[in-house]
């Protein structure tokens, strides 16, 4: 069922079309050949004519690791053409988990609306932790100024205050719904994030919006360059609690905006918790739409 075997490009692309999961909102058909090129960590599901029915691809969690101390990976792919039946399916989810028990935890994403395959992960011992929400908008844009004079480029010595931030603002996503996962721990995730990418000029602009001089919000914006194109990014987004409801989060969101039309970066996702009103409000204001809901899931090995 599952071999390490060079996967043809024809092969793929008929599983791809006529396949009923992708993992990202964004990604299209080329994209995803080109990512599947490095074959490690590649499972393939075969019928007796070697037909490729489905393929999952599981990637090593290296700055996990190095954060929390044990051994993570992501299942990034697990695509299956229509006509697999869950039976096959478990079993070849069963398969994958047999084969990375060099590590203590998995994670993986699903769409929303695949009920089945949900069944089938919580079946196996994956729990469900957060719902996102995948939002897209297409430049150029018109905007309109307004608190967008205090935001500027962050520099190095507003580091302390992003990491401080940042360690602090995002209490809804799925590493603290999961309480194996020590919240210290969770925080320097958090600050090692927005210190790699205000160090990774090449992808990362960092803003900043400040009163008096002090940084209470941040924006990070990345170009992610694709087979044959580039889509903006907001990676994350935070303003101090006490300065919430005042439009600063939609300013800062603007200002990256901005940051890809001059870059001219043609399409921006954002993704956000489902329970995150605030934020779903903010980006339907401008003018996004939702392109993709997506479930995560959490599988710890040794757990029952």
């Amino acid at each position: 069922m599952e071999k390490n075997m060079r996967v043809g490009e024809k092969k793929l692309r008929i599983l791809l079309n006529n396949s009923t999961f992708y993992k990202k909102s964004y990604y299209r058909l080329p994209d995803v050949l080109h990512e599947l090129k490095p074959e490690k960590g590649l499972f393939l599901l075969l019928d007796e004519k070697e037909n490729l029915l489905g393929l999952s691809k599981v990637k090593e969690l290296f700055w996990d690791r190095k954060i929390f101390g044990f051994n993570c990976g992501r299942i990034e792919y697990l695509i299956f053409r229509k006509e697999v039946d869950d039976i096959l399916k478990e079993i070849f989810i069963r398969e994958i988990l047999k084969r990375n028990k060099n590590k203590r935890f998995l994670d993986i994403s699903i769409e929303e609306k695949d009920k089945k395959l949900r069944k089938i992960l919580l079946k196996l011992g994956f729990k469900e932790m957060v719902k996102y929400v995948t939002y897209h908008i297409r430049l150029p844009i018109k905007f309109s100024n307004s608190l967008r004079e205090k935001i500027e480029v962050a520099k190095k010595e507003d580091l302390v205050e992003l990491e401080k931030i940042s360690a602090h603002s995002f209490f809804n996503t799925r590493f603290y719904k999961d309480k194996n996962f020590k919240r210290k721990l969770i925080e320097k995730f958090y600050k090692e994030w927005i210190r790699n990418s205000f160090n990774n000029k090449k992808e990362h602009q960092i803003f900043v919006y400040k009163i008096n001089n002090k940084v209470i919000g941040f924006i990070n914006c990345r170009i992610l360059k694709l087979s044959k194109r580039k889509i903006g990014i907001i990676d994350l987004i935070a303003v101090e609690k006490k300065y919430r409801g005042k439009g600063i989060g939609k300013n800062l969101v603007k200002k990256g905006l901005e940051y890809f039309q001059r870059k001219r970066v043609k399409e921006v996702y954002v993704e956000t918790e489902k329970e995150n009103l605030s934020a779903l409000r903010l980006y339907k204001s401008l003018g996004m739409r939702i392109v993709g809901k997506r479930n995560t899931f959490h599988f710890w090995y040794g757990e029952k």
